[in-house]
């Protein structure tokens, strides 16, 4: 029976098709400095426009010469900062706001939910500029027929969007296709719309000399998607869009310390947690009754006699073996101190003035002394 079933399986095997396998790229990511700048490839190719372009991860005193800095919101996180942005504002600078999607930790070819967890947070710089510049957050109606999946192998998460953008700028007029990830939208009443819709996915508000741009996402800025639709041409718009000067770009975020550590290497978190907690594990808790130490023992009275005169030996303090035995003697014998030592130098064979110096010498510092004077005083404990 066994050889049956084993020639069928045999000749199932060698009936089936042949495999055929089709090898399938995905791109996982950049290296160097495009992974750590994502607005790598909008500054190179301003710069080959003949624009002066820099990036930075972090805010410093920019002077006069720069003219526009586009920055994610969340480098917004303090409203000290907030408050700093829209000072350099007034004074003439143009600042671009990407509300979401600009940090430069996002992968864009593998978004896992460890790295979005950022966008949840509160971020009260961002608030207070929006607040000062009249502009509310609304959510936004996407055309399902504009909306695309995501492409590089369906690593994205989050579904893209169309919007029409018109724009005129001196004797041209501009229409243009941008993609804006999620469903975030703006209501400015004192500010322009570029798109011509009452919520829209980019606004340009005015404060003090200079402007604020907001963008609902960063995305036609981002190193992937330069070359998609006409995000190249928004980008040279947005560099004209106010005098010459120096544009930079700001990638870092407001996250602190904690977050930074939380979003880089939570494995080695993770595994600290647990080692500390199997170590906390192995140490407080008592299995059973406490077992008797076997290491204690009991010592003869002697040897605590003995322990103790060798201390007071160290210590140069022999007065407290003399006076002891100086005390039974006067004990035993209650008379007058000159009627005591000639008592007890007749009952002894010591002379008087040794009983008198046993009796009542201090020179407890030479041990020889204390030696002989003990001596005398057994002699007469004796006697």
């Amino acid at each position: 029976m066994k050889w049956f079933f084993s020639l069928i399986l045999l000749l199932l095997v060698s009936c089936r098709e042949d495999e055929k396998y089709e090898e399938v790229e995905f791109d996982l990511g950049y290296k160097g400095a495009a992974r750590v700048n994502p607005y790598l490839a909008a500054e190179r190719f301003l710069k080959t426009g003949g624009w002066e372009v820099s990036s930075s991860r972090v805010w410093s005193d920019f002077d006069a010469e720069t003219s526009t800095i586009i920055m994610p919101g969340s480098f917004l996180s303090t409203k000290g900062m907030g408050m700093r942005v829209l000072e350099w504002v007034e004074g003439g600078g143009m600042l671009v706001v990407t509300l979401e999607g600009g940090e430069g930790q996002i992968n864009d070819f593998n978004r896992n939910h460890w790295l979005n967890l950022a966008e949840e947070e509160e971020y009260r710089g961002l608030d207070h500029l929006l607040g000062e510049l009249g502009i509310t957050i609304e959510g936004v109606e996407v055309d399902a027929v504009t909306v695309g999946e995501g492409e590089t192998g369906g690593h994205l998460a989050e579904p893209w969007n169309v919007a029409e953008v018109w724009v005129a700028l001196g004797d041209a007029e501009y229409d243009m296709r941008v993609e804006f990830e999620g469903e975030t939208g703006m209501r400015v009443p004192q500010g322009e719309t570029w798109d011509g819709e009452e919520v829209s996915r980019v606004v340009t508000v005015s404060h003090g000399d200079g402007k604020v741009m907001v963008l609902a996402h960063a995305r036609p800025f981002r190193n992937p998607y330069l070359g998609r639709a006409d995000h190249a041409t928004f980008l040279e718009l947005v560099a004209d869009w106010h005098y010459e000067g120096n544009i930079v770009f700001l990638y870092g975020s407001g996250s602190s310390f904690k977050d930074l550590i939380w979003q880089h290497a939570w494995q080695v978190v993770v595994a600290g947690l647990v080692l500390l907690f199997v170590w906390l594990w192995m140490r407080i808790p008592r299995f059973g009754p406490i077992k008797e130490d076997d290491s204690t023992y009991r010592v003869p009275y002697g040897e605590g006699l003995r322990a103790a005169a060798k201390f007071l030996w160290r210590k140069k303090a022999l007065g407290h073996l003399v006076r002891p035995l100086r005390a039974d003697l006067e004990r035993e014998n209650s008379n007058e101190s000159g009627v005591l030592y000639e008592k007890l130098a007749a009952e002894s064979d010591l002379q008087a003035d040794d009983v008198i110096e046993a009796m009542t010498s201090e020179k407890f510092q030479d041990p020889g002394t204390v030696t002989r004077m003990v001596r005398k005083l057994q002699i007469l404990r004796n006697r």
